[in-house]
C-alpha cells in the first residue's frame, strides 16, 4: 500500500481543499480495498454524487470519503 499522495494531480488546484480532495480520491481509488468485504478496490464514482464518491462492484457498498 502506498501510504503518499500523488501531488502532481494538485498542481492545477489554488484551493487547498480542493487539492486534498483530488489526491485523496485518487488515493482511495488505487489503493483501499472495500471496509466491508475486502474487494481490491473500489469504484470512483462521479463527482457531486449525494453522499457517494465510491462503491464497491463486489457488495455493492457506497462510501463517501
Amino acid at each position: 500500500m502506498n501510504l503518499c499522495f500523488n501531488k502532481i494531480l494538485a498542481k492545477d488546484y489554488q484551493s487547498p481543499s480542493q487539492a486534498i480532495r483530488v489526491m485523496s480520491e485518487d488515493w482511495v481509488t488505487n489503493n483501499l480495498p472495500c471496509p466491508c468485504c475486502g474487494a481490491s478496490k473500489l469504484l470512483h464514482l462521479k463527482n457531486n454524487m449525494p453522499v457517494a464518491d465510491f462503491k464497491c462492484t463486489t457488495c455493492g457498498e457506497i462510501f463517501e470519503l
